[in-house]
């Protein structure tokens, strides 16, 4: 299984990674230097063979990049 996050507008595959985990990661990435308003384009999606299916798009994909790079953060003192 991998997964892959598409732009929707152009309908074309922006990266495809082997986990969600790093997936999300790239999310939160491109979300930090772009506008937020970018995750309205964007949807991720698992694939293994010829099957698969949406994880989460648009509001939904932002709100899980962030609590994965929540929960990698370092504790603050």
């Amino acid at each position: 299984m991998h997964y892959e996050l598409w732009d929707l507008n152009s309908r074309n595959m922006v990266a495809d990674f082997d986990t969600e985990a790093e997936a999300l990661a790239a999310v939160h990435e491109l979300l930090a230097i772009n506008s937020p308003d970018m995750a309205d384009g964007l949807v991720l999606v698992w694939r293994e063979a010829d099957r698969g299916a949406p994880v989460a798009e648009g509001a939904e994909l932002a709100a899980r990049a962030e609590a994965v790079a929540a929960s990698r953060a370092p504790a603050s003192l």
